[in-house]
């Protein structure tokens, strides 16, 4: 911890299970923290068999213990209930914070009760690797939930700073399988304005044990939850159906990778029957040439996990 470093009402909740190894690196990230310091650190050892909750503690951080596994809403609710700060900032067990995120979001955070940056996707195989957040080149104020539906929800968990009141207001975290995120913010922005800025803050790594690995899944539950929130002011069954012509293009370009083109047909069947799906379709591609232009800026600057410093004067969002 820089010595300077002032101390931010905010707590960081980190839920792990079987994370003894990784915890480390992700608990070190938040001591590198330039400029401020959280006021605490709370680990929430969902059950693991490993030393989860003793490497936790040797270095510092609140721990709470769950006597089974109980999935990672659950472990981020007990993370907020324990929490004694008013704003919490969440940090998966297997990604990083660069030394500026905190100070980063929490200049963003006045007026709002979401405040959030963009991570760098990161795969092994670079080629995969991608920005996670909005696509332009300034902030983004989200007046309603509405963008997460359409485009999507680029709001990256670890990257994003949140009222605890807020959160506990709509109920905290629920169980949609694999898109607790998604649910949680799109309740928390019928609350209040959000921000989040271009800038990136975040390493956020992709490996195979994710469950946002699984395409199909993330997709229907994506639609599942939005379908939830049918009859607010914000929602609309366009706004839906938007969503998914750009998830069936997704399909589409995955059968024909895979050698599937009766499948790839059919996806591209149901896009072509309203030109609205396809001019989503169209508006989804542009977005992402768009964060792929800005990842590939990112790497070639030198972004990579483990980084201990942003490189000088680097807004990630800006044009150059």
């Amino acid at each position: 911890m820089d010595p300077a470093a002032g101390v931010l009402p905010v707590s960081v909740i980190m839920p792990a299970y079987q994370r003894a190894a990784l915890l480390p690196r992700a608990i070190a990230s938040v001591r590198a923290q330039r400029t401020v310091q959280p006021a605490e650190i709370v680990v929430v050892d969902d059950g693991s068999s490993d030393r989860t909750a003793d490497v936790a503690a040797d270095l510092g951080a609140r721990v709470v213990r769950h006597p089974s596994n109980r999935g990672i809403a659950a472990a981020r609710n007990s993370g907020v209930e324990t929490a004694t700060q008013p704003w919490l900032a969440l940090l998966d067990s297997d990604d990083e914070w660069l030394t500026h995120h905190l100070a980063t979001v929490w200049a963003l955070r006045d007026g709002h009760v979401l405040a959030a940056a963009s991570a760098l996707r990161w795969a092994p195989n670079t080629r995969r690797s991608q920005i996670q957040g909005p696509p332009g080149s300034e902030p983004l104020l989200l007046r309603s939930p509405a963008p997460l539906v359409f485009p999507g929800n680029f709001l990256p968990a670890s990257a994003v700073l949140v009222r605890r009141d807020v959160v506990r207001e709509v109920g905290g975290f629920r169980t949609p399988d694999a898109v607790e995120d998604f649910d949680m913010w799109l309740r928390v922005l019928e609350r209040g304005t959000g921000i989040i800025t271009p800038d990136v803050t975040v390493v956020y790594y992709v490996h195979d044990s994710q469950a946002s690995g699984d395409a199909a899944r993330m997709q229907a539950r994506h639609i599942l939850v939005a379908d939830r929130c049918r009859g607010r002011p914000w929602w609309s069954p366009a706004l839906v159906e938007r969503w998914q012509a750009t998830a069936e293009w997704s399909n589409v370009r995955s059968a024909i990778r895979h050698g599937r083109p009766r499948e790839a047909a059919r996806h591209a069947s149901w896009i072509a029957a309203r030109p609205r799906r396809i001019a989503a379709v169209a508006q989804g591609s542009l977005l992402r040439a768009r964060l792929k232009r800005r990842t590939r800026q990112a790497l070639r600057t030198g972004v990579r996990p483990g980084m201990a410093e942003p490189p000088a004067g680097l807004r990630m969002g800006a044009r150059r």
